[in-house]
């Protein structure tokens, strides 16, 4: 009689497996090297685009600036961002996981942004990563 359990570990994204904070503090200087749009410029238009989307996202935040969708893919790559964006020691728990179970990342937020942060860490690339782009419901004033 076999004791092997299966076990499934479900893990949240961002502000768990990757740090949105130290993300958020470099894309002004990406954006600004980039395309020239000053950083002061990105923090004014932040909030908009994340009301917008009720979430923050990348996307939505350059049309606000007025780079196109297409332009913004075309130049923007993982190689622009030089931090590692995994907190300090989760590389080493997610190669731990792996090996005695199954592991799924499940996310909130828009899926091309999602999955584009997730290529910044590339020790999950190859974990299932469940996307809803279901809107948060933002607090009524």
């Amino acid at each position: 009689m076999s004791t092997h359990h299966e076990q499934l570990v479900v893990l949240d994204f961002d502000s768990t497996l990757f740090s949105v904070e130290r993300f958020i503090e470099d894309l002004p200087a990406v954006i600004e090297e980039l395309f020239g749009i000053p950083a002061l410029r990105f923090h004014e238009t932040y909030e908009l685009a994340k009301k917008e989307s009720g979430s923050y996202n990348f996307y939505d935040h350059i049309t606000l600036l007025g780079i196109s969708l297409a332009e913004a893919e075309h130049i923007l790559t993982p190689a622009y961002f030089h931090h590692d964006y995994a907190y300090p020691g989760m590389c080493d728990s997610i190669k731990r996981f792996k090996k005695s179970a199954d592991m799924v990342i499940w996310t909130l937020g828009h899926a091309r942004f999602q999955e584009f942060k997730r290529s910044l860490i590339p020790v999950l690339k190859d974990i299932l990563f469940l996307v809803t782009e279901e809107k948060k419901e933002l607090p009524q004033n």
